[in-house]
């Protein structure tokens, strides 16, 4: 995936601990786990299986996903505008501490 989506990818966590101070992917997901439901866990993994048994990859998937709906028009527009409130936000010199141009 890496050299699928190397922009994106080569910023992330490292897979593994190396001492780089940084918590690693693999460190990240299984404390993400820790917070799913049992039912959830038993969703997920039946998820990853039928995907492996079609000789897909889950991961792959997900991001693809992702990437496609982070391309779509609207996601296009909504990051155009997004950039441009935040111009405007970082200059106004009147802004309210705590504010946000978002919301």
């Amino acid at each position: 995936m890496l050299f699928r989506y190397p922009n994106i990818l080569s910023r992330g966590r490292p897979l593994e601990d190396d001492g780089s101070g940084s918590t690693s992917f693999t460190t990240y997901l299984r404390g993400e786990l820790e917070t799913y439901s049992d039912r959830t866990l038993e969703l997920l993994h039946g998820d990853i299986r039928r995907s492996a048994e079609r000789g897909e990859n889950w991961a792959v998937q997900t991001y693809t996903q992702l990437f496609k709906e982070l391309d779509t028009p609207r996601s296009t527009r909504w990051k155009r505008d997004y950039t441009k409130r935040m111009a405007t936000y970082k200059n106004d010199k009147n802004r309210k501490i705590g504010t946000h141009p978002i919301f």
